[in-house]
């Protein structure tokens, strides 16, 4: 501060001080000025603040600050001081001043004591502005002494008397003002009840019931409150062309972290005749509960978000795509609901992942108006609707958590819709493309009397909320304009979520009608009687989006199949028949053939999530030989009405959980022809090529890891491969026949001591397409699953799955004998993941020693020699690419993959050669064409 500016501060404070005389005078009389003079008073003080705040004198913090002050002093009635209540009033006032200035920590206060004679009367301003703040303190405590000193001594007694008193006096007040006779009964002065009672804070619930039901009894149908149709514009109907886009754009945003999922889960199971919170009611053929259901959709999400990061080329975060997992529970179900998550592993999704809050609850009352208990002394509440869920996030402190993760969009839906898409990547897609605060899934209305809620434009504002079917009579002709059902099903920017949290207390409350168990205490029996519950709706606070919002609708016998009765319309039954017709629309849409199972148009099909989310995989993943499901693949529950069938990756279908569940069993004699190796889950055959993923997972660097199949051991001699024309394909020894017969094939290089330099095997899901002619070797693929060199120094075991990280590859060219062109035969560097040569120069063969790079290379140039083949060539000179131009390989083989598995390609090119030439094929071709398709 200049030192102009520092003196007219100075003269401002004095003049400040000098006119505060009522502060400076040590004795205070009674004096009461008239309301003129008060006026007056108060408005010279606020006219002189202003001037001093104008010329700068005071900061516009200091000048906020004296100003209340004024305002108060001035406001609060005649100064009075009086006997024995004088020291306590400056006690007071001292302790305000001290608790003041602690405050005012940016202004120091004078060490120097103020004389009324300083020649420049110059006060700190932490000194004047405490005597205006102190003043009217001083007159709030001498009028309240004032008035309370002439009964003193009968209030000392009263309070003895309270003290000692076995029944609190303001409990039975309390439920007389809000004609609470059935707690008043229950009551009968129990104390342990009445901290009960004081702990429901009566006073606010009955506040908010009035309020509700007041609003409810409003006519909300009158022209000018009547609200309008969503303008077209805002609506978007899914399972159109661009919904290619908006899903390649949602896993986008799952590979970046910025997807979690809010789960609305607080409700019972009691409806359904469940005990235990509803998301862990099951059902169905597979007899996986909501939870699991939702959990397995997360999962699938992930692991195709890995894919598509690595397709094109993301970066990850650490340990790959990741969605957090928020479950809003109550206080009646959070306990049982977190035991069950821990009791089943949390369905294979990290611990950290998964998170709880609770919401909010409030007591239930009667038909009339009255608390009610649960039992003889427990007041029944329930939780205070879906509404409640932005305080909690918030106040929970998940939202900030959320934040701080790099979380921006928030899937949030019910608990009981069975086909919940959770995490659905076209509709984030969607939101995020839009850069939406707010997107709204819904299905279009079966009937005029569907009890639904629909979305509407609010009267008189803009935005979007929902009209909930309770607060409108169906027989109301204008609302059969309203024809977009609410599915508790919205996707949610951060911001808004935020925004909305801080208006929370602003939100109302709503009244509906529930049946539940009440306790009599006359009786002491429970029964079962129409009540009422207060609820917040979670679209109240919609319209804070402004125009921001969309309206995404999906078709309803894909996506909605909602759980909420025992029996009949919305129940277990109902919601399992819908999933089973748009599973088979999946297959159908698949190309599949399900006649070949599911012969009976009664009989109930389910796919696991973990096979498929909404139908891609399924053609790769079905049986292509038979050109229909594979029946050992799925099981059958006869104890049903109609025969139910299931397909997961526990029961052979698809892929499996992870390696660790394959088992691998040898058939036949070692050295034999017949000698074979099978791969299994659960004793349900699998294909090494198909069915095991090629993802093992993405390791905490951002960085992918792959499965491999070994299919020759280090050491040894045999050509083990996974054979291709035989169903499951097997790995058995590769089998040469001549005129002489039928033998093994076997490494005979070198000749002095022939044997395998490396761990020899195969990535699976992937294929090297003969017709895919590549610009860096100028040749076609080899037509097989990609090969790879595991360079670790222990053998591994025929048929072993294991994980490894890719450290580069060979670019070998074969020239195939018999031919017009030769194969790129890409030969991929690994190593496992927990050897030296995968860390930490993972991304590099620096670790690997140049020897046993040169070693390699001249291995695989010769060892057809001795079989008087010629040497094979090398693109690059001979020299290794490193790991990312490994990877791009294997994505590609993995998209060629993915197109024969589909039809879209054969994976013979011999056959396909010969027969676009005109050309007679063998029938052993013909064969091997068919058998591709197999496992």
């Amino acid at each position: 501060m200049g030192k102009k500016n520092k003196t007219k501060q100075n003269e401002g404070k004095k003049q400040l001080a000098d006119g505060d005389n009522i502060n400076n005078n040590k004795e205070v009389k009674n004096v009461e000025r008239p309301a003129s003079s008060k006026a007056k008073s108060l408005a010279e003080q606020l006219e002189l603040l202003g001037n001093l705040h104008k010329s700068g004198a005071l900061t516009e913090d200091e000048f906020a600050v004296a100003k209340k002050a004024a305002i108060a002093s001035e406001l609060n009635g005649t100064l009075s001081e009086q006997g024995s209540n004088i020291s306590d009033t400056k006690k007071k006032k001292k302790e305000l001043a001290s608790s003041l200035q602690a405050k005012n920590g940016n202004v120091r206060r004078s060490t120097r004591s103020e004389s009324s004679n300083n020649k420049n009367n110059e006060k700190p301003l932490v000194y004047i502005l405490l005597t205006v703040a102190v003043a009217g303190l001083g007159i709030l405590l001498a009028n309240s002494a004032r008035k309370t000193s002439t009964s003193s001594t009968q209030d000392k007694s009263n309070t003895e008397q309270q003290m000692h008193s076995e029944v609190p006096p303001d409990i039975p007040t309390l439920l007389s003002t809000h004609n609470q006779t059935l707690l008043s009964t229950a009551y009968n002065g129990d104390l342990s009840f009445g901290d009960k009672i004081k702990k429901v804070n009566l006073d606010y619930v009955m506040r908010q019931y009035r309020t509700a039901i007041a609003k409810k009894k409003e006519n909300q149908k009158t022209s000018s409150e009547t609200p309008s149709p969503i303008d077209s514009s805002y609506i978007h109907h899914a399972h159109n062309h661009s919904d290619d886009e908006y899903w390649s754009h949602g896993l986008a945003q799952v590979v970046a972290g910025k997807v979690a999922v809010v789960t609305l889960a607080g409700g019972q199971g009691s409806r359904l005749g469940h005990i235990g919170p509803k998301g862990t009611f099951s059902f169905g053929p597979s007899q996986a509960s909501l939870f699991q259901r939702f959990a397995e959709r997360i999962l699938r999400v992930q692991d195709l978000s890995n894919m598509y990061g690595l397709e094109q080329g993301l970066k990850f975060q650490k340990g790959g795509s990741r969605v957090s997992w928020v479950i809003m529970t109550s206080n009646t179900n959070h306990a049982e609901t977190v035991d069950y998550f821990k009791s089943k592993s949390y369905f294979g999704l990290e611990t950290e992942q998964v998170t709880f809050i609770t919401q909010k609850e409030l007591p239930a009352f009667t038909s009339d108006g009255q608390l009610f208990l649960s039992d003889k002394d427990t007041i029944k509440t329930v939780a205070a609707g879906n509404g409640e869920v932005y305080h909690a996030l918030l106040s929970s402190g998940v939202l900030d958590n959320l934040t701080q993760m790099g979380t921006k969009w928030l899937h949030v839906h019910s608990v009981d819709n069975a086909l919940t898409r959770v995490a659905d990547p076209t509709f984030i897609g969607y939101t995020a493309k839009n850069d939406l605060s707010l997107a709204l899934k819904g299905v279009i209305r079966n009937s005029a009397s569907e009890s639904a809620g629909v979305f509407v434009k609010p009267s008189g504002r803009h935005g979007i909320s929902v009209f909930e079917y309770s607060e409108f009579n169906s027989e109301d002709v204008a609302l059969n304009a309203f024809n977009i059902v609410n599915i508790c099903n919205f996707v949610f920017k951060v911001d808004f979520i935020r925004d909305a949290a801080d208006h929370s207390k602003e939100l109302p409350y709503h009244v509906a009608s529930k049946n539940m168990q009440q306790y009599d205490v006359s009786s002491k029996t429970t029964t079962k009687l129409p009540g009422k519950i207060l609820e917040k709706f979670i679209h109240d606070a919609f319209p804070l989006a402004g125009n921001k919002f969309g309206v995404f609708v999906v078709k309803r016998e894909l996506e909605f199949a909602p759980i909420k009765n025992a029996k009949g319309e919305d129940s277990p039954k109902s919601a399992m028949n819908l999933i089973s017709r748009a599973h088979k629309k999946m297959l159908q849409s698949a190309d599949v053939d399900v006649s070949t199972v599911v012969a009976s148009a009664n009989a109930i099909l389910e796919i696991s999530p973990l096979v498929t989310y909404k139908g891609e995989g399924l053609a790769e993943s079905c049986s292509r030989g038979a050109r229909g499901l594979n029946v050992s693949a799925t099981i059958q529950r006869t104890d049903m009405t109609f025969p139910h069938f299931y397909l997961g990756p526990e029961y052979g279908f698809g892929m499996p959980l992870n390696i660790n569940d394959i088992h691998v069993s040898s058939e036949g004699k070692e050295g034999s022809l017949g000698f074979k190796i099978l791969h299994s889950v659960k004793d349900k055959r699998i294909s090494p090529w198909h069915n095991i993923p090629l993802l093992a997972f993405i390791d905490n660097e951002g960085l992918p890891v792959f499965n491999f199949v070994c299919e020759i051991p280090k050491g040894s001699v045999r050509k083990y491969e996974i054979h291709k024309s035989k169903y499951y394909n097997p790995v058995s020894q590769d089998v040469s026949c001549g005129r002489t017969g039928c033998y093994g094939r076997e490494y005979h290089y070198p000749e002095s001591n022939p044997q395998s330099l490396v761990n020899y095997g195969a990535i699976p899901q992937t294929w090297e397409d003969p017709d895919l002619v590549r610009e860096d070797t100028k040749e076609g693929g080899d037509n097989d699953p990609i090969d790879v060199l595991q360079i670790d120094d222990t053998p591994c075991d025929v048929g072993e799955v294991m994980s490894v990280r890719v450290l580069g590859a060979f670019a070998m060219v074969d020239n195939t004998k018999g031919t017009d062109r030769g194969e790129t035969d890409w030969k991929l560097i690994v190593s496992r993941v927990d050897t030296p040569y995968s860390s930490p120069s993972y991304g590099s063969l620096e670790a690997v020693a140049a020897s046993k790079i040169s070693s390699l290379h001249e291995w695989f140039q010769n060892y057809k020699l001795p079989e008087g083949k010629s040497k094979n060539a090398f693109a690059f000179d001979g020299k290794p690419v490193n790991a990312s131009y490994a990877i791009d390989v294997i994505m590609e083989t993995h998209d060629s993959w993915k197109k024969f598995r589909s039809g879209r390609r054969s994976c013979s090119w011999m056959t396909y050669r010969l027969l676009s030439r005109g050309r007679r094929v063998k029938s052993s071709f013909v064969q091997e064409s068919q058998a591709c398709w197999r496992g």
